[in-house]
């Protein structure tokens, strides 16, 4: 996971497990304002998935509305994940195949189970989303 960390900030990532969860997660904040999350299962080397916060609602990938946590993802072919998560269209005219995906309230622990179902269920993101991910967090 080395590649995914910027080289001048890795003792700024928290690194967080739990041995009785399949689920692990690192957070790394970049400054006061941004900070990037990488998730992962047990024995991923790589995280499976790296949302951006950013105070600057336009830089993040999720966000809170309300106390439900969005993830803004880029699918094209919706039908299986749809069964699984709530989703709303960022802007179907301008954004067509961009969604919020809701993986749940902030609080009420269904949040880890959550991303775990997202991540077996709906697969891996390739390499290159991970990397473009990666880049946009340090822009």
């Amino acid at each position: 996971m080395r590649s995914f960390v910027p080289k001048s900030y890795p003792k700024r990532l928290d690194r967080f497990y739990r041995e009785d969860s399949k689920l692990w997660f690192s957070r790394l904040e970049l400054r006061k304002q941004r900070s990037i999350y990488y998730f992962g299962l047990k024995g991923d080397t790589i995280p499976r998935l790296i949302l951006i916060f950013d105070s600057d609602i336009k830089q993040s990938n999720f966000r809170l509305y309300g106390s439900e946590v969005l993830i803004r993802l880029e699918m094209d072919n919706i039908n299986k994940i749809k069964n699984d998560f709530k989703l709303i269209y960022v802007n179907k005219e301008k954004y067509p195949n961009h969604y919020y995906l809701s993986i749940g309230q902030l609080y009420g622990g269904e949040l880890s189970n959550n991303l775990e179902l997202l991540i077996l269920n709906h697969g891996c993101y390739h390499r290159n989303y991970l990397e473009r991910m990666f880049k946009v967090a340090l822009d």
